[in-house]
């Protein structure tokens, strides 16, 4: 990377040679004024992006999808793979060692990601090196997801008859002016 700098005034050059004398400076300290005001500095790489400009950097490129680069490593990716293992696991208890050693990651990835799950109450420490899953399963997920699903389309059956009951009093008052208007003619 490259850093570049305004280049300094002769004032402030001036000021700098001037306060060389003073006693700040014999003692190893550096007054403000004699050193060079900080200039904004243009970062340069090799994307072409510079600071303060108005396209920042993307982060398509940087990663090479889910087979290479950064993702490879990526915390997200790990927590999918160490919910696959717990799946298999019986009782959906697991052992942390076996799960680094499995994952071939450091135990404190590990650790990253149980302490989170602890957290939202979907592990539980069941011993020193143990979790246990206790979120619900896969059939739980799968009847809720269907119990949703009839729920929604109840909820769209319902809309659908409101809306067709509002049409009608829409309908019913237009009717209902139009013969009134009628009656006054």
């Amino acid at each position: 990377m490259l850093f570049e700098k305004d280049p300094v005034s002769e004032n402030e050059r001036a000021l700098g040679e001037q306060g060389s004398n003073d006693s700040n400076a014999r003692r190893g300290q550096i007054s403000l004024a004699s050193s060079p005001r900080p200039r904004k500095a243009v970062l340069k790489a090799s994307s072409g992006f510079q600071i303060g400009s108005s396209n920042p950097p993307t982060i398509a490129g940087r990663l090479s999808g889910p087979t290479g680069g950064r993702w490879d490593s990526s915390l997200s990716l790990l927590t999918s793979r160490f919910l696959e293992l717990l799946k298999e696991a019986p009782d959906g208890i697991i052992d942390l060692n076996i799960a680094a050693e499995r994952l071939k990651v450091q135990k404190r990835r590990i650790y990253d990601i149980t302490n989170v799950l602890e957290g939202v109450k979907l592990l539980e420490k069941r011993g020193k090196n143990n979790v246990q899953w206790r979120g619900a399963s896969e059939a739980e997920a799968l009847a809720f997801a269907n119990s949703t699903a009839a729920i929604n389309k109840a909820a769209d059956a319902a809309n659908s008859a409101a809306a067709a009951a509002a049409d009608a009093v829409i309908a019913s008052e237009i009717d209902l002016q139009q013969s009134e208007y009628k009656a006054l003619e």
